[in-house]
């Protein structure tokens, strides 16, 4: 055992065995900052150091089906062996608990072992230091499973391994709710505290682009999990092809460099001279530029379509150039932002736009047509690949009537609409 097998025995002691968040602490222990310093003068050891220590949690976070799973088999087996990890993080050597709820067992037994062959690994190095619980088929979660995780003796796992998260949810509970995260989370601390070993989940990302999200915020659910774990690491695509960005926020360790890796199956391998920053769906510098100055021109445009309807020419008094003008107002559009209908002024055709959810004036409907400008917006991205751009709510002071889903009529008349 480690240093701290005294503190996870009193923590044992304080929360029972098995721990577990339904189970309050007998009493809050209380120090003087001078008797805290003097009991834990160290830092927790590093088990992947610069990552994570022990006792602590983590996510491993990406999209689906990119690789995270052969990512923390190898992991797993430099741990083993003490091997650094992607050649740059340092490993503390011991056993590894991999508790699977996805893969059928034939299909985690070939994938470890493809994994091991790849890293020039013999069964005898790995395989009894690596201990598996297939789950699937035989389901626990994340409370029903501590009465497995108490026959584990403190300080003989060095790293437990859950993948994947979601299914590790106890029932009627969801990953999108705060309560529940702070509970899942309360719950891995627990067992932490009462293993000593660092736990890492296998988590899958938000949906939509990653490329300009803080790495906090790239795991799907609610904002719990990202403060309650302490380490984030993430894999976010590169522009290049079958390369990725390793990403990582750390609680108690110096900022983490981001690091480029290449898919070689079954390993990820660090590559030089890629830029991490040239993240896939991430604007440039211009770009962002460019989306600051537009978000204030459409704010001209939403102001004043709030005094009421108006064409295209009576919108110039807001001061943008006619190019500019026709441009953001195409942006409006894609994004459900302005509706419009044609209309005859002095012989002339042109089309009056209002606010989405605005009332109408009697006399016209808003009919659908061909769009105007296309469905390229800033940078010249198309709309399925530039980033969400502006709701209503956060340009305007007043709420809209239209809160339905897009593409549902008013009740007054058919409506443009485009999703």
């Amino acid at each position: 055992m480690t240093d701290y097998s005294q503190h996870y025995a009193d923590m044992r002691e304080l929360n029972g065995t098995p721990a577990s968040i339904e189970t309050p602490a007998k009493r809050i222990e209380r120090f003087s900052f001078a008797r805290l310093s003097e009991k834990y003068p160290n830092l927790r050891p590093p088990v992947i150091d610069g990552l994570i220590r022990e006792a602590e949690t983590a996510n491993v976070i990406s999209v689906s089906k990119i690789g995270k799973s052969w990512l923390v088999y190898n992991l797993a087996l430099c741990i083993i062996t003490g091997r650094p990890w992607l050649e740059g993080f340092a490993t503390a050597t011991g056993r590894v608990l991999l508790i699977d709820n996805e893969l059928h067992r034939e299909t985690l037994a070939h994938r470890v072992k493809t994994v091991a062959e790849a890293m020039e690994l013999k069964p005898p190095e790995y395989a009894e230091a690596l201990e598996v619980w297939p789950l699937r088929g035989d389901m626990r979660n994340i409370n029903t499973i501590g009465e497995e995780i108490a026959d584990i003796k403190p300080g003989t796992i060095k790293v437990i391994i859950i993948d994947a998260k979601y299914r590790m949810l106890p029932p009627e509970t969801s990953e999108n709710d705060n309560a529940a995260e702070t509970a899942f989370f309360n719950q891995l601390d627990a067992y932490a505290a009462q293993t000593g070993a660092a736990i890492l989940c296998v988590h899958h990302s938000s949906k939509g682009n990653q490329g300009e999200k803080r790495v906090t915020d790239v795991g799907a659910g609610a904002g719990a999990q990202s403060r309650a774990a302490d380490c984030h690491v993430i894999l976010r695509e590169h522009e290049e092809e079958t390369v990725v960005v390793l990403e990582a926020a750390v609680r108690s360790f110096a900022p983490v460099d981001p690091l480029v890796v290449r898919w070689a199956f079954p390993l990820w391998i660090p590559v030089d001279g890629i830029d991490p920053s040239k993240l896939k769906g991430r604007l440039t510098t211009g770009e962002r530029r460019q989306n600051v100055r537009d978000k204030e021109g459409i704010a001209k445009i939403a102001e004043r379509l709030k005094r009421g309807p108006a064409t295209t020419r009576q919108l110039r008094d807001t001061g943008l150039s006619k190019e500019r003008l026709e441009r953001l107002l195409g942006v409006m559009e894609s994004d459900c932002l302005v509706k419009w209908k044609p209309k005859k002024i002095k012989g002339t055709n042109t089309r009056e736009y209002r606010l989405a959810g605005q009332k109408k004036e009697a006399g016209g409907d808003d009919r659908p047509h061909d769009r105007p400008h296309g469905n390229r917006g800033r940078g010249g991205r198309s709309k399925e690949d530039r980033p969400p751009t502006h709701s209503l709510g956060n340009l305007l002071a007043t709420e809209t009537e239209d809160d339905r889903p897009h593409g549902e009529p008013d009740s007054d008349g058919p409506y443009r609409d485009r999703i």
